[in-house]
């Protein structure tokens, strides 16, 4: 029997709920997930055994650096590059890279990797926002706008997408259109305090004393709620 087809049996195996077990079972399902656990450390450590300078090995050991506790950023990008070494056409492997480098402030190291992801998938929502938040932490203005925009296209949930346009578009002293995307932020985080001062800023430059006063007063208080919270 070859090592692939071993490995195969293992999974099957473990993949099975306990004997006599219901589906729905709160402790079924608990002993499930725990071989589920099983199961990943097992083929894990197969798969390093057998092959431990494949890329999927190198894939495997840059996630666990990455995700541990502390996290080995260092470590995981070795793991990573390596990976793409062997095989340099894999999908969400230099968006992993570039989201490191980004997570530790070296955002003009980010922003190739990230821009390589985004030639072979142009809709990566993630992608689009780190590359834009990396140009408006170098005041690129031009380029973090546009892959900001790309960002609230692709994921409009992403609350941070909104905020950062915001911030650039003001920057680029585009304030009425910098409310509105702070006004998008807070319709999907109203207590966001951060975004209610940046929009006190825009209001005041344009004029607009009353409406800046207001969402200063709510930068304020939303400010001490958090604070309390924290106590």
């Amino acid at each position: 029997v070859t090592a692939p087809l071993v490995v195969r049996v293992q999974i099957d195996a473990m993949s099975q709920p306990p004997p006599g077990s219901a589906e729905d079972d709160p402790d079924a399902l608990y002993v499930l997930g725990k071989s589920h656990e099983a199961r990943a450390a097992a083929v894990g450590s197969r798969l390093f055994e057998l092959y431990p300078k494949s890329y999927r090995a190198r894939l495997m050991r840059g996630e666990a650096y990455e995700k541990g506790s502390p996290p080995e950023y260092e470590k995981a990008l070795d793991e990573y590059r390596m990976a793409l070494a062997l095989k340099p056409d894999l999908p969400g492997v230099q968006y992993a890279v570039g989201r490191i480098l980004w997570k530790l402030r070296r955002w003009d190291e980010a922003i190739p990797p990230l821009r390589m992801e985004l030639q072979r998938n142009p809709n990566h929502g993630l992608a689009h926002y780190y590359l834009g938040n990396s140009y408006l932490s170098l005041d690129d203005q031009e380029n973090a706008i546009a892959h900001l925009e790309a960002a609230t296209r692709a994921r409009p949930d992403l609350t941070q997408a909104y905020r950062d346009l915001g911030r650039a578009l003001a920057r680029s002293g585009r304030h009425e259109a910098a409310i509105g995307a702070f006004r998008k932020a807070l319709e999907r985080d109203p207590e966001y305090p951060g975004v209610h001062a940046q929009m006190a800023v825009a209001f005041r430059v344009l004029g607009r004393i009353e409406e800046a006063e207001r969402a200063a007063e709510a930068a304020r208080a939303l400010s001490v709620k958090r604070n309390q919270g924290l106590r």
